[in-house]
Order: structure tokens, then sequence, then C-alpha cells
């Protein structure tokens, strides 16, 4: 039968893949223009032209996804994963700038996967933007963490 229910507590990460490598771990593939795979990290996904879901893990459609993050910022924008926890991962500006038109690329490639645009959902930004990845592909529903996590997850059976 296996787990049907997987709570991912997203915080205090030094990523901003936006969510590129926990797909990746369940099967989802990046592709050049030639159709050839493309290694994981924000250059692939900045030179990335599409995502392939067709791999990914047959057990996530029977699961349940719930992402708990104590921020809500929006994957892009200026409260967005890179303006916003960029600098405090070491960041400096240019680089922000970078990876903010990053994660915009690879927005585009999610939303055209799945057909939806999960970018300015509160939680998207969470964990570099494995928020958006999870609601956006894993069809995650996201809570907002004001508390520890301890009730949250001892409340899910």
């Amino acid at each position: 039968m296996g787990c049907t229910e997987i709570v991912l507590a997203l915080g205090g990460s030094v990523s901003t893949d936006g969510g590129a490598g926990m797909l990746h771990a369940l099967g989802a593939m990046l592709h050049s223009l030639r159709g050839r795979p493309l290694t994981l990290g924000i250059n692939a996904i900045g030179n990335a032209a599409y995502l392939d879901l067709a791999g990914l893990d047959p057990r996530v459609a029977n699961t349940t996804f719930t992402v708990v993050a104590d921020v809500t910022n929006p994957l892009l924008g200026p409260y967005g994963a890179a303006t916003a926890f960029g600098p405090s991962k070491g960041a400096t500006h240019a680089q922000v700038v970078i990876l903010e038109r990053r994660l915009r690329g690879w927005s585009e490639l999610v939303n055209a996967a799945t057909g939806t645009d999960m970018t300015l959902t509160p939680g998207a930004g969470a964990a570099g933007g494995t928020g958006f990845a999870a609601m956006a592909v894993l069809g995650a529903n996201f809570r907002h963490l004001v508390t520890p996590a301890n009730p949250i997850v001892l409340d899910n059976p």
C-alpha cells in the first residue's frame, strides 16, 4: 500500500532551484532544445527547453502532499524566493537578478508542463521555490506555519 500522505516541512534552505532537484529525484527530467537531458542546478533550469514529467514516480498520483512553511512568499517578484531570501543565502545583487531570471524561466517550463501557474501563490517561494514545484507538479496544499511544526505533524495521522 505504501505512504499516501506526505508533509513537506520547508524552511531554512540554502538552495534556490525552484524545486527542480526534488522533481528530478521523483523522476522528472529537464531537456535542452535538442532533447538532451540536463544536469541539475540553477544553470540547468536556466538553459532547459522543456520539463518532461512522463517519468514521474507513479506513486505521486496516489499521494496527498502538504507544504508547511513559515513564509508566504511567492516564487517571483519583489517578495519572491530570489529577492527576499537570496541575500541571506549569500547572493549578491547581481546574483539575485540572475536567480530571479532563471526562476522565471523555470516557472514557465513548469507552467507549460502542468497547465497551472502557481508562481504568485503564497508559499511558492519557500525553500528556494520548492514550495512552487510541490504545489504546481505534486498538487500540494499549503499551510502557513505560525507555530512550531510539531502540532501540524502530530495532527496528521
